[in-house]
C-alpha cells in the first residue's frame, strides 16, 4: 500500500464505560476516534453526566488526541436524545421550506447550531450529519433523512446545517456520496445497485456537492462514502472501495481537498468483498482517509492485528 497506515480507524465500544479490551484497543496506533451510539448513553436524568464522563476516559488514553463521533442527524437518526433537544427529521425541515423558504433555512441553520451546541458541550468532534441524498425513489433508507427530490432545495438547507454546526464547533460530514436516493436496497442489508449513468448523476446528485464544495471551506466539513454500486461508472466495486469514484472524480475531477470517511464497512452491503483486512486496505487504496468498523469486536481485532 502506498500510504502510511496509521490513525485511520473509527471504532465502537459496547457500554457506557471504558471496558479494559476497549482501553487496549484505543491505544493502537490505527485508531483515530471513537463512534458513539444509543448503548452508550444512559438515557436518563444522569445521562448527560454519564455521557460527558465516558468521552472524557475515552479522550484521556494515551493516543493521538481520538476523536469522538455520532449519527446525530434528528428525527429517527439522533443517538441522543433524553436532556437532548429532539431534532426535526430532514423531511420536516423540506416541508416548512416548501410554505416559507426563509423559515426553512432558518430551520435548517438552527437545528445544525442546536445539535452542534449541544454535541460540542459533551465533547463530540464531528457528527456524521447532514444526508444530502436527493430522494430519487421512495427509498426507506433516506426517505424521510433527506431535504427532498430538488438539488436547489437539497443544496440550500444543506448549507445552513452545516454552517449551523460548524458555528458551534462541531464538523459535519455530508453522505452518502455520490448519491443514496436512487436505489431500493438498504446497505446494511444488502448492496444497492444504481445504474444511472455518470452524466445523469453528475448533474442532480454531484450537483449538490460542487455547491457545498464552492460555498464552505472544506476544513469545515467532511464526506462519507455510499456502499451502493454503480456499475455504468465502476462494475467492480461500490463507491465505498471504488478508486474511480474516491480518488478519480472526487479528489480528482471534484477537486475536494477534505477528508474522506467511509461507510461502515461491517454492513452486509460489502459482504462479498472479502476479509475486514481485504476491506479495509480496499478502502483507504480507493482513497478514503478514514475507515468505520462498527458493532464487529472480532474484526476490529482482526484489523488490528493483520492488516
Amino acid at each position: 500500500m502506498n500510504k502510511i497506515i496509521e490513525n485511520f480507524l473509527f471504532v465502537d465500544i459496547e457500554g457506557q464505560k471504558l471496558t479494559k479490551e476497549d482501553k487496549v484497543i484505543l491505544e493502537h496506533p490505527y485508531v483515530v476516534g471513537v463512534i458513539l451510539f444509543s448503548r452508550n448513553y444512559s438515557d436518563n436524568e444522569n445521562g448527560i453526566e454519564q455521557i460527558t464522563k465516558l468521552i472524557k476516559d475515552i479522550k484521556s488514553i494515551k493516543n493521538k488526541n481520538l476523536k469522538i463521533a455520532v449519527d446525530h442527524e434528528g428525527g429517527d437518526v439522533q443517538r441522543f436524545k433524553a436532556n437532548f433537544t429532539l431534532l426535526p427529521k430532514a423531511v420536516d425541515i423540506e416541508e416548512i421550506h416548501k410554505h416559507n423558504k426563509e423559515k426553512g433555512l432558518k430551520l435548517a441553520y438552527s437545528v445544525g447550531k442546536t445539535a452542534g451546541y449541544e454535541l460540542f458541550n459533551i465533547g463530540v468532534d464531528i457528527n456524521f450529519a447532514p444526508s444530502i441524498d436527493l430522494r430519487g425513489i421512495d427509498n426507506k433508507i433516506v426517505k424521510t433523512r433527506s431535504f427532498g427530490d430538488d438539488k436547489y432545495i437539497v443544496t440550500r438547507l444543506a448549507r445552513e446545517y452545516i454552517k449551523g454546526l460548524s458555528e458551534s464547533g462541531v464538523m459535519a460530514v455530508v453522505k452518502h456520496f455520490p448519491g443514496h436516493g436512487f436505489v431500493e436496497h438498504d446497505s446494511h442489508f444488502d448492496l444497492p445497485i444504481d445504474n444511472r449513468e455518470l452524466d445523469i448523476i453528475e448533474q442532480n446528485d454531484l450537483f449538490i456537492y460542487k455547491e457545498i464544495f464552492k460555498i464552505i471551506p472544506s476544513n469545515q466539513y467532511a464526506v462519507m462514502s455510499a456502499h451502493v454500486l454503480y456499475p455504468k461508472i465502476d462494475n467492480e466495486y461500490p463507491a465505498s472501495l471504488s478508486t474511480i469514484w474516491m480518488n478519480d472524480i472526487l479528489k480528482g475531477k471534484m477537486n475536494f481537498e477534505g477528508h474522506i470517511f467511509s461507510d461502515d464497512l461491517n454492513m452486509l452491503a460489502l459482504n462479498n468483498f472479502g476479509t475486514p483486512v481485504e476491506k479495509v486496505k480496499l478502502s483507504l487504496e480507493a482513497g478514503c482517509d478514514y475507515i468505520l468498523y462498527c458493532n464487529n469486536r472480532e474484526a476490529v481485532l482482526d484489523i488490528l492485528d493483520n492488516l
